[in-house]
């Protein structure tokens, strides 16, 4: 945690870092393209806040417009009415009077249905804002949103990735930059932790919420109705820190810089492998067996995630042992039912990758 005497400086300058290269980049882009309108490279930049009332939100909302509008920005947040608990509304209201309060304009909520899919609520709930934060930021024009993670959140975030799918990715963490709907998000306080952001907000003298889903306040173990993020928030990390005697929050934290960095060299090679063994012939997606052959297995598999994903088809480990095997079968000729709804059909040196419904009108 930093010394109280520094941590607003300490968080002012994240801001302006993150900020700064964020719409450099951006007007880098729009001075280059003719079409962009006159709005569209306005003279003062404006700066979004994704905000939800909780604490490290408001601290970023309160730290973003101390940093940034002396510098001639303008700093406005989103509210997301995810409309899930009984209190949204009033949460979101309240959350709207306290970032007008503290000077943010404009101040836009959002209200939102989150649909149901068998990604579970979680996942749905955050596609969803992501969705409203990006549309509400192209609407006003914005550069860019500024999103409020920190190193807790990448611990957790490791920690899920890993139950989820254990690969060398999971250990990344949070990227500090995505672009999500064709708007950058930013995340500039992902090296400072939860009790940080608590105590910028008293700093501030911000009042903030916490969502009764994260278990702030149950003592002992939270149950199985609460989400699997805030268990292993609530339960997990700190069983963790008290077996190794270690802050294990700030430990996963800090290898995940040099993980992405790691992941990055991989994500190119695969890029490369991909264009050697990928195709697209009349409209099919195919896959040359020799190309794909010559490649690490590690390098194969990654390849094939790539291509499952392309053709919005989830890639789960069955899938691509199935699609590995037919590459190394001597059958020349092989249709196989991978998943629903991928069909593979081996064709000699080629395998085509077919949705159910083409494949069975080809």
């Amino acid at each position: 945690m930093a010394e109280a005497v520094d941590l607003k400086a300490w968080a002012c300058a994240a801001v302006n870092a993150a900020v700064r290269e964020t719409v450099e980049l951006v007007d880098s882009h729009k001075s280059q393209n003719a079409s962009a309108s006159p709005s569209s490279s306005q003279e003062h930049p404006l700066v979004l806040v994704a905000c939800s009332g909780g604490r490290d939100s408001l601290a970023l909302a309160a730290v973003a417009h101390e940093a940034l509008t002396p510098r001639g920005y303008h700093v406005g947040a989103v509210v997301v009415n995810h409309q899930l608990q009984e209190a949204s509304h009033s949460v979101a209201e309240r959350t709207a009077r306290t970032c007008t309060h503290i000077g943010l304009s404009p101040v836009r909520i959002v209200s939102i249905n989150v649909p149901s899919t068998r990604a579970g609520l979680e996942s749905d709930a955050r596609d969803a804002r992501y969705a409203a934060l990006a549309s509400t930021a192209k609407e006003l024009n914005a550069a860019c949103v500024l999103v409020a993670h920190t190193s807790n959140d990448v611990a957790e975030t490791i920690l899920m990735k890993l139950l989820r799918t254990p690969s060398p990715e999971a250990l990344t963490g949070i990227a500090r930059e995505r672009h999500i709907h064709h708007m950058r998000f930013v995340r500039p306080l992902l090296e400072f932790s939860r009790e940080d952001t608590t105590q910028l907000c008293q700093e501030y003298n911000l009042s903030y919420w916490d969502d009764p889903t994260n278990g702030q306040d149950v003592e002992g173990e939270l149950d199985s109705s609460y989400p699997v993020r805030s268990r292993i928030r609530h339960d997990v990390l700190p069983l963790l820190s008290r077996i190794t005697k270690r802050n294990v929050v700030q430990l996963l934290a800090n290898s995940a810089q040099s993980s992405r960095e790691d992941a990055q060299i991989i994500h190119e090679a695969v890029n490369d492998a991909y264009n050697r063994v990928m195709r697209e012939k009349n409209g099919v997606l195919e896959i040359k067996i020799r190309a794909l052959r010559a490649f690490p297995v590690a390098i194969q598999r990654r390849v094939l995630v790539t291509a499952l994903e392309n053709l919005d088809i989830r890639p789960t480990q069955s899938a691509i042992f199935s699609l590995l095997e037919l590459s190394q079968i001597e059958q020349k000729k092989k249709t196989v039912k991978i998943s629903t709804p991928l069909v593979a059909n081996k064709l000699y040196e080629v395998i085509q990758l077919w949705k159910d419904s083409d494949y069975a009108n080809f």
